[in-house]
């Protein structure tokens, strides 16, 4: 049996119904969340639906236990992608431990203990996680406490978190904004971006788009890729201004560009409808490639469904069952896609398109273990859900 020409193939059905547009604040409300009030089905040139659902925006969650920490000298938060994997509630952001002059923890809480505040980052980094010391969240908020004490907008950060998050401390949106303004206040961008969300969702203030919009723009204008992503969902949706599909488009390519899969996923998305973008399928391929292989479970999905399509690449009905496969992992949406399409292609194929799948597995757990022996890889838990 060979795979049939995609104007003779049976319609692969789309069970998903189309939702109303909506904000869903997250645990930590890092990301704006929405789902998109249509389903993307494309004719083919011939006029005939296919039937294939091309859902590039739908609730990417991970879960709580992938922040890492990276050793270098500033804090920075959303560019994980690569430990990103979609479950249910939360999206990655990253963090890093600063330079300090010794790793271990004997010489790290002298140096803490001394008043050296990045000393005292690390420590309270090594307690939220566990690493080299029981994990102890009142022990990580008193460190970070003393480091924001004295001005540390990184430490001044993670103490919202944690008064957000009610870790180590009573949770306290109050006191977990008033951090997030300090460190915001010092150009901080992921603060921007949280102070952005409780004043999006009325965590600790009334609500305020305008003022969340003001805090997204910093974070964006400040490079946080997922201030970026946020204020393109927010253009995108309508959410307090005029719907702008070129602006969204403009800063989810300016988080896609960091490497942020969400933002490769919407801005494929974008140049799949034309949507802010000129039309471009290649466009739309390239950019949903990069998002599949870094994990995203949604782009995989999507990316089969291009390869079935024909649509900026040539049709490949192995290549699409092998990203079903991957998709199907962090999202269940991928069975009914699978099922559709073992009906139109051999056993041969389907053994084949499992075995790319594996083959992809195992270089990307050799890429993940060959990092986690460079440098200083720790992991936290994780905040706030991207857009889907």
């Amino acid at each position: 049996m060979t795979p049939l020409s995609s104007r003779s193939r049976p319609l692969l059905k789309l069970k998903e119904k189309p939702t109303r547009q909506r904000m869903i604040p997250g645990d930590g409300a890092y990301l704006v969340d929405f789902e998109v009030g249509r389903s993307f089905q494309q004719p083919h040139q011939s006029g005939r639906n296919t039937g294939v659902g091309f859902m590039p925006m739908k609730r990417l969650t991970f879960p709580k236990a992938n922040l890492l920490f990276l050793l270098s000298a500033v804090l920075t938060l959303c560019t994980a992608p690569a430990v990103c994997r979609q479950v249910a509630v939360q999206l990655p952001f990253q963090t890093q431990t600063l330079a300090s002059q010794s790793s271990e923890i004997s010489d790290l809480l002298k140096q803490a203990q001394n008043g050296d505040r990045h000393a005292q980052f690390n420590l309270a980094s090594r307690y939220l996680q566990g690493v080299e010391v029981p994990q102890d969240y009142k022990n990580a908020a008193m460190w970070y406490e003393r480091a924001a004490e004295q001005g540390f907008a990184a430490a001044q950060f993670m103490m919202g978190f944690l008064y957000e998050q009610g870790k180590g401390v009573q949770r306290d949106y109050a006191q977990a904004l008033n951090y997030y303004r300090a460190a915001a206040d010092q150009g901080h961008s992921p603060a921007a971006n949280n102070l952005g969300g409780l004043y999006l969702h009325g965590f600790g203030v009334p609500k305020n788009i305008g003022t969340a919009l003001k805090w997204y723009q910093l974070s964006a204008e400040r490079g946080g890729a997922i201030g970026q992503y946020n204020l393109a969902t927010i253009y995108f949706v309508g959410k307090g201004v005029p719907k702008d599909y070129r602006e969204a488009a403009r800063w989810f390519r300016a988080a896609a560009e960091q490497g942020f899969p969400a933002a490769e996923s919407s801005l494929a998305f974008l140049y799949f409808t034309g949507e802010g973008v000129v039309q471009d399928y290649g466009e739309a391929f390239k950019w949903m490639s990069r998002a599949a292989e870094q994990g995203y479970a949604q782009a995989q999905i999507n990316l089969g469904d291009l390869y079935i399509e024909g649509k900026g690449v040539p049709l490949d009905y192995v290549n699409a069952y092998m990203w079903y496969s991957l998709g199907s992992a962090g999202d269940p949406r991928a069975a009914i896609k699978i099922k559709n399409l073992s009906r139109l292609i051999t056993s041969k194929q389907r053994i084949d398109g499992e075995n790319r799948a594996s083959a992809w597995l195992s270089s990307h757990r050799s890429l993940d273990s060959s990092r986690s022996e460079v440098g200083f890889d720790l992991r936290v838990p994780t905040q706030g859900p991207p857009l889907q």
